[in-house]
């Protein structure tokens, strides 16, 4: 073959070719020529929105100064003179969370604030240096030695000055929004701080009283009552309002001579997992199915706190696949809530919990009432046995709830006893006692005194005892099964707490150290997996 001869290497040599090319770059001051080549042309001028000076350069960054790298030449090649000064954020909790984290939370609790600055200053001026060297190795063009620099006493000037410049011209008010909220670091987050991930809450179905009758039902005899579901107990507390979709159909649902309120299409399917019967309130001999605007501002009572009302609103937001088509709004602790509260004149907002994630003591409406002091999770049970024992609560987590499922016929061999029926039959002839959602936090494994006191019985006569909380997870200790290996699990933690009692997620692991095997399963998939591990470990 009769190739040509050139001067290209065998092997391209990135790692020692790319930092000769971009010194030569910057020795020949390439961006500076590239500026005044388009020099009195029309701008381009792309904000380089700044990194938190908090550490090395990962593939966010590289992503984001690539792109606009990318742009700014591009503009360039077209004419523009494209100055672009990069800057970087020496602020705010990322760069406090690192400093903690090289410190250790109790050291960085005891240090005073100035000290905590100081620190948090240092951390910053060393990691610009860091990261900007970074961004030249990635072949940017910038001005590097005259960044914007969110510390410098010129920028905290200009930032007066803007502001001052906004407020004279009427632009700012003072107002209130929901935010998230990290109750560790006491510090708003930005929704690309938050990272999501799957996690099992309870979901409730809860009846709001109306406090007059809507259109059509004046002459009902009884109670009528809108019936809300929600994966959040803890915000009922601050309970302003419920939402039903527009233009949708509901009907009211005859129970213990009571007119439950709900979407048509889902009243069907509620009805089932309540274990009711679908009964629709009978009006001039036809079912009662009006649209959400008939309910458009009626009245209820507040299920937490008694004198106080909430209002009916319509929002398009509002979902009609699942639950009951009327959702329950907290504008304090949901933005769709605040704006659809905000959009009926709703101002006065309800914010009952503090910065640590806990509820406001107090006995009035904007405070925790029955749950003061409680941390948000924790109060989550005590919310619901509060409404269960208000006769307000309808059902928890029936879809998903697998505690009908293992007291059924189909498992009647293992003899499974639930909690409620300890106090009547004892613990006598029983092998599993399942303690049912409301009475275990799986998050904090805290335990309400009865239901730990129900647990700690049936431990005490060699018994196996199955918490199931709101959601598909069980949480077993199986005493009883001593020495004996139980394959049927999935579970990756294993947190002993509370005498014993363990909290198990996820990937198949035995414990058998303690004498305890500890077996668990997904529900409902699993569930006879679950209850011939159960009869295997008693045999």
């Amino acid at each position: 073959m009769n190739l040509p001869k050139t001067g290209f290497p065998m092997r391209a040599g990135l790692s020692k070719s790319e930092p000769k090319r971009l010194k030569d770059w910057q020795d020949n001051k390439v961006y500076e020529q590239v500026l005044k080549k388009n020099e009195g042309h029309k701008k381009f001028v792309l904000h380089d929105g700044p990194p938190y000076a908090n550490g090395p350069i990962h593939i966010g960054h590289a992503m984001n100064k690539i792109s606009k790298d990318i742009i700014n030449r591009y503009k360039s090649m077209q004419g523009f003179q494209t100055p672009y000064v990069p800057g970087w954020d020496c602020h705010g909790q990322p760069i406090e969370h690192k400093v903690e984290t090289i410190l250790g939370t109790e050291k960085f609790n005891q240090l005073p604030t100035e000290k905590v600055r100081e620190l948090c200053r240092k951390m910053a001026v060393e990691q610009v240096d860091t990261q900007r060297q970074g961004f030249k190795r990635l072949g940017v063009l910038a001005e590097w030695d005259n960044p914007y620099l969110t510390y410098v006493n010129d920028y905290d000037a200009t930032d007066v000055e803007i502001f001052k410049a906004i407020f004279d011209r009427g632009a700012i008010y003072r107002g209130r929004k929901p935010v998230h909220w990290c109750s560790h670091c006491h510090t708003a987050l930005a929704e690309a701080e938050i990272e999501y991930s799957d996690e099992t809450s309870p979901s409730i179905f809860v009846r709001f009283e109306m406090t007059s009758k809507p259109a059509g039902l004046e002459n009902f005899d009884g109670p009528v009552d809108f019936i809300i579901w929600t994966t959040t107990p803890w915000t009922i507390p601050s309970d302003q309002a419920v939402s039903l979709k527009p233009g949708a159909a509901y009907v009211a649902v005859e129970h213990d001579g009571r007119a439950e309120v709900m979407l048509e299409d889902l009243a069907p399917k509620c009805c089932e997992e309540f274990g009711w019967e679908y009964t629709p309130v009978m009006v001039d001999g036809k079912p009662y199915v009006v649209p959400a605007e008939t309910f458009h501002h009626i009245h209820y009572k507040q299920p937490i706190f008694d004198g106080v009302e909430g209002v009916a609103l319509l929002a398009d937001y509002v979902g009609v696949d699942d639950g009951t088509g009327i959702v329950h709004n907290s504008p304090g602790h949901g933005v769709d809530d605040y704006f659809a509260c905000l959009k009926e004149g709703i101002t006065d907002i309800c914010m009952p919990v503090d910065d640590d994630g806990k509820f406001y003591t107090g006995e009035e409406f904007g405070t925790g009432g029955p749950f003061s002091g409680m941390d948000t999770d924790e109060a989550n049970p005590h919310i619901i046995e509060f409404l269960r024992e208000r006769g307000a609560e309808v059902d928890i987590a029936a879809a998903q709830n697998p505690i009908d499922c293992v007291t059924g016929d189909r498992y009647d061999s293992q003899q499974i006893v639930p909690d409620k029926m300890l106090a009547e039959t004892g613990a006598e002839g029983y092998d599993v006692l399942i303690v049912p959602g409301g009475t275990v936090n799986m998050d904090r494994l805290r335990i309400n005194p009865e239901a730990h006191r129900i647990m700690r019985e049936f431990m005490e006569a060699k018994k196996v005892v199955a918490c199931i909380c709101h959601g598909p997870w069980l949480l077993v200790n199986a005493g009883v099964a001593k020495g004996k290996t139980v394959t049927s699990c999935e579970f990756n933690r294993i947190d002993m707490e509370n005498g014993g009692f363990v909290w198990v997620d996820e990937e198949a692991h035995v414990d058998d150290s303690d004498g305890q095997t500890l077996i668990t399963s997904r529900c409902p998939d699993d569930l006879p997996a679950f209850c011939a591990a159960i009869e295997a470990a008693l045999a």
